[in-house]
């Protein structure tokens, strides 16, 4: 049994049990279903569906993970202009880890998006757009619910900014380092993940997940 060190503030994350636990979040209906949805994204994208269409197809994806944007935000993001903004932002982070770390532009593009998309129904814009961006760059973003990003960055620091990048930058940094950390063992776990093919970087995304928050629905496997 293979034990994952991955660095974050603090202590490493001990990734402990990684098949078992991939196993056990696809017992969970939504995570399953939105495991399909964004292999099916990857499969249509290769076939040539342009990133308008598929960013259609990944709005109501995201609910499958309790994305917390309502149809009617959807709505407005699926028309222009926020249409246009979007599209950005998705090409904006697609390319995998040593791409983004290597980058710079694309940073001004996602901090300008994510202004652009502040809505008022919905209460954290760096989660609900992670559940989206997850299906169309899933090499690039992980889900990050508040518990999965304290967990991977700690705390916020006091004197942070409270603006809408605030975090979201931080964690796809983040998230890039530790996928190149821990590739090699990424890697082989997602040749044994049945339900369907995974990458590298959608195999830290899901021990993320279980570690931070899915924990919570398989209570035998609080100790480790």
């Amino acid at each position: 049994m293979t034990l994952i060190l991955v660095s974050r503030p603090g202590a490493p994350w001990r990734i402990e049990r990684a098949a078992e636990k991939l196993l056990l979040r696809a017992r969970l209906p939504g995570a399953f279903v939105y495991d399909r949805v964004a292999h099916s994204l990857r499969v249509a994208e290769a076939n040539g569906m342009s990133m308008e269409e598929r960013f259609v197809l990944a709005l109501p994806g995201s609910w499958m993970v309790n994305c917390a944007a309502s149809s009617s935000v959807m709505r407005r993001w699926s028309e222009p202009p926020l249409l246009d903004t979007w599209i950005a932002l998705a090409e904006a982070v697609k390319g995998g880890p040593e791409y983004w770390l290597a980058a710079v532009d694309p940073r001004a593009v996602v901090r300008e998006a994510l202004t652009a998309l502040l809505a008022r129904e919905v209460t954290d814009l760096d989660e609900a757009v992670s559940k989206v961006l997850a299906l169309l760059a899933p090499e690039s973003v992980p889900l990050m619910p508040a518990e999965s990003v304290q967990f991977a960055l700690g705390p916020r620091p006091p004197q942070a900014d409270d603006g809408p990048t605030s975090r979201f930058l931080e964690m796809l940094d983040w998230f890039a380092r530790a996928t190149l950390e821990a590739e090699a063992s990424l890697v082989a776990l997602a040749r044994t993940y049945a339900p369907c093919p995974l990458d590298a970087a959608q195999v830290l995304d899901r021990l993320l997940y279980f570690d931070s928050i899915g924990v919570q629905h398989f209570p035998e496997m609080k100790s480790g």
